[in-house]
């Protein structure tokens, strides 16, 4: 259930477009926390369950969806404690950035620094 299907009353000033890319994050960073790869792994499930790859390409990174930083965690992760998991992250973490990088993504690149999310406009 969405924030402002639970709290109508923020539904103007708080909206939320899902929750699926939460889920997946959240099994990232309890995974990494409780050294756990079934939580690694569920995750990749969140990812797929609630097809977050599809929105990947358009999406930022802001208050609203953490999308972009799911792939880029869980590459990280794969890296640094492979005993986790988390392979087969690291393509989509980089189209995602290389999208930027070139001017192709909704993020925006400016004087080395990125920045994924754009400011919502009120």
């Amino acid at each position: 259930m969405t924030y402002q299907t639970s709290v109508p009353t923020v539904k103007d000033s708080y909206p939320s477009s899902g929750y699926g890319d939460d889920l997946a994050i959240a099994a990232l960073w309890l995974g990494l926390a409780q050294n756990d790869s079934s939580l690694v792994g569920q995750a990749k499930g969140y990812f797929d369950q609630f097809q977050l790859g599809k929105q990947l390409p358009d999406s930022v990174f802001n208050w609203d969806s953490v999308l972009p930083g799911i792939p880029i965690l869980a590459t990280q992760i794969s890296q640094s404690y492979p005993q986790l998991g988390g392979d087969g992250w690291q393509p989509e973490a980089e189209a995602y950035l290389d999208r930027i990088v070139s001017g192709k993504g909704e993020g925006k690149l400016t004087k080395g620094m990125i920045v994924l999310g754009v400011p919502m406009r009120c």
